[in-house]
């Protein structure tokens, strides 16, 4: 299957899970390791929402496809010392997995007089590779947000541990959905409407779940090298 049949076929079984869910979780196409000319294909086909995991590739995308109309988001882990170079590139920042950083993305973003919008990593596991807020914590997680004008938290996403059932996974991605209530019910954040949640492997049952934003890359462009 070519990158056009792959990509289409995964846009119609979207659909079918949304409606089957009564969900609208949108396609994030994660491009990181593919070429600009694979992003401009899937482009071709209404794809506007684009991921990328690692700064230096994403702002080099950025800067060759400045003229297409593109949502980048950026997914990966995003060091302190180099928030200046995604806060204000991006649509979305989803994996903000530290006070520290989430404090780093506000003192740029109110230097460059933006509001930058983001997204509340949390961590399921004990995976010493995983990074991420418990949801314990949410609470006080949420305070410091609450005195930070230069970002909007928009939500809750997770990278699930590797090699859970699809029962944990489940019981991930209804914790994660029962959090985004916490927020919105008892905490007030008004803005915080996103789940992003499911990937390549699980996006169905992520749909299935609640969740609003998929991120899938390899059942799009293929293996990466």
């Amino acid at each position: 299957m070519d990158l056009k049949s792959r990509y289409l076929n995964i846009v119609n079984e979207i659909k079918d899970y949304n409606l089957k869910a009564n969900g609208h979780a949108k396609l994030i196409a994660v491009s990181k390791k593919f070429s600009t000319d694979d992003i401009l294909t899937v482009h071709s086909l209404g794809q506007i929402d684009f991921a990328e995991n690692y700064v230096n590739e994403l702002i080099t995308k950025i800067d060759l496809l400045k003229d297409k109309n593109i949502r980048w988001h950026f997914i990966g882990h995003l060091q302190t010392n180099k928030v200046d170079k995604v806060v204000g590139f991006v649509d979305l920042i989803h994996a903000v997995d530290s006070s520290k950083l989430m404090t780093k993305i506000n003192q740029v973003a109110e230097k460059k007089k933006i509001v930058q919008k983001i997204l509340l990593q949390i961590k399921f596991g004990d995976e010493q590779t995983k990074s991420g807020f418990d949801l314990i914590n949410l609470e006080e997680v949420l305070k410091l947000s609450k005195s930070l004008d230069g970002i909007e938290v928009q939500g809750l996403m997770t990278i699930l541990p590797l090699g859970i059932s699809d029962d944990q996974k489940k019981e991930c991605f209804q914790s994660l959905k029962l959090g985004l209530l916490k927020m919105q019910q008892q905490f007030f954040v008004k803005t915080a409407t996103e789940l992003s949640m499911g990937m390549s492997d699980d996006f169905k049952l992520a749909i299935s779940e609640g969740s609003t934003m998929i991120r899938v890359g390899s059942a799009i462009f293929g293996a990466r090298s």
